[in-house]
């Protein structure tokens, strides 16, 4: 039953994740800002939440990846859908949802 709430959050932490060139030419749609990220801070809180949410080989599952991928990969993963620029941010958040070290 928890498979489909994970799933969905993970699309939603997905969603507008396009690449560097959607952003800087203020691509998207919505008419709104061109550059409207997250603080690094907001984004470690969410992607804590999100892999948090379940157990990490449930998150590695829903990445196609076996369950007993470690946690370092699994975060990576989950990182790769975030532009460069927030990466580093979404890997610490991820790492530290899965049970990894706190982001310093």
């Amino acid at each position: 039953m928890k498979r489909a709430p994970l799933a969905a959050l993970l699309a939603l932490a997905l969603i507008g994740c396009g690449d560097d060139a959607d952003r800087r030419d203020g691509g998207g749609g919505g008419g709104g800002p061109s550059n409207s990220y997250p603080s690094d801070a907001e984004l470690e809180k969410e992607a804590r939440e999100i892999c948090g949410f379940t157990k990490p080989a449930q998150v590695a599952r829903d990445f196609h990846l076996p369950p007993d991928t470690p946690i370092e990969e699994i975060a990576e993963r989950y990182a790769r859908g975030y532009v460069e620029t927030l990466r580093q941010a979404a890997l610490a958040g991820c790492l530290e949802g899965l049970g990894g070290p706190p982001a310093s």
